[in-house]
């Protein structure tokens, strides 16, 4: 039998890179214990991953800059990376034996980034003067996060949009997500428009409970960012959509009509969707919410045919509070694809939430 020393562990993967205030992180999927060869290794085989780097046009020539050690899910690079000079980055998985593992995704730093980067957490948020009408923004590096602030205060409502720029190819359509948070670092709202791609948030801010109603403007911040390896679909791998330019456009306004209700999903409430394609063609979003004040909820999330026989289990199992998104493959749980027609989505929340959405499978 081959020794486990003879092959390497498996590559991390899921290589995403963010700028920063003072650092670009980059962030990845650590290996497990396996080998290359998909054999099993003793637990805790894993010693380190390496951040390697290598110039456009010079194959073969990558070098270490850093390394995250066991347990780690990201690197911190500083100082940060040229932003002008492009550079491709990826990693390495070090087992215990020294053998590194084949290399992961890339990511390209410095090509296409906009003049507002850094610009990827709370502490070098683009500060935005509303109204704000079609500042053109770009996505990149794959892993990218869009960090921008504003004030508005109760009564006031916040309206902020994303909308991608330049033809679609139909491979790699941009899926843009949006989050608000507010000044305690909770998300208030959120919106991920599948079938437009186009995410937009509209959000009427609260009194705070015990503050006499106050009408002190508080700080809120959006982030926009691709939904592969966005909070709603950690595992997938961060991507650059094709266009990768959007346009932000965001407003505070008085709240004065009936176009406060808000739109995508609140952390207040239950919420349960099919966020789309619909018909899928087989790929079908749902997403669906936990409010905080539910505390953490047995979740199942299943997909039966219309004669009510159980076709998938997506979710089971104990989640606490927050947005969530699961994917279904129009698949059953051997594996089998199912056959066009019409399926319904049934998401039962401890007892305290019941609702279904309807799925139209069209191949």
């Amino acid at each position: 039998m081959t020794n486990a020393s003879d092959t390497p562990i498996q590559a991390s993967s899921n290589l995403g890179g963010n700028r920063r205030a003072t650092q670009m992180e980059f962030t990845y999927t650590s290996p497990q214990d396996a080998r290359a060869d998909k054999f099993g290794l003793p637990q805790n085989s894993l010693d380190h991953v390496e951040l390697i780097v290598r110039s456009p046009g010079a194959p073969g020539t990558y070098s270490d800059v850093a390394a995250g050690g066991k347990g780690s899910s990201s690197i911190k690079l500083d100082p940060q990376p040229s932003n002008t000079v492009p550079a491709i980055y990826s990693t390495q998985a070090v087992d215990k034996f020294g053998h590194r593992s084949l290399q992961s995704s890339v990511v390209i730093t410095a090509l296409s980034e906009d003049a507002r980067e850094p610009n990827g957490d709370k502490n070098s948020a683009t500060v935005l003067a509303p109204p704000v009408v079609n500042l053109a923004v770009t996505y990149q590096p794959a892993g990218d996060q869009d960090n921008y602030s504003l004030n508005a205060k109760p009564g006031d409502t916040i309206t902020a949009s994303a909308t991608h720029v330049g033809a679609l190819d139909g491979r790699n359509d941009p899926d843009y997500v949006m989050f608000l948070y507010d000044n305690s670092g909770q998300i208030v709202a959120f919106n991920d428009d599948f079938t437009g791609l186009d995410p937009k948030i509209v959000f009427t801010v609260p009194a705070l409970p015990g503050q006499g109603g106050g009408n002190q403007p508080r700080k809120f911040r959006i982030v926009v960012t691709d939904f592969y390896g966005s909070l709603l679909a950690p595992t997938a791998a961060p991507r650059i959509p094709t266009p990768a330019t959007y346009r932000l456009d965001a407003s505070v306004a008085p709240a004065v009509n009936a176009a406060l209700a808000m739109r995508g999903g609140d952390l207040d409430h239950f919420s349960f969707g099919n966020t789309g394609p619909n018909p899928a063609n087989p790929i079908s979003k749902l997403g669906y919410v936990i409010p905080r004040s539910a505390g953490s909820q047995d979740v199942r999330l299943r997909i039966f045919d219309v004669n009510g026989r159980l076709v998938r289990t997506l979710v089971s199992g104990v989640q606490s509070p927050g947005p969530y998104t699961s994917i279904w493959d129009g698949r059953d749980d051997s594996g089998r694809g199912v056959a066009s027609g019409n399926y319904f989505a049934r998401l039962n929340v401890g007892k305290s939430f019941s609702d279904d959405s309807r799925i139209t499978v069209l191949k």
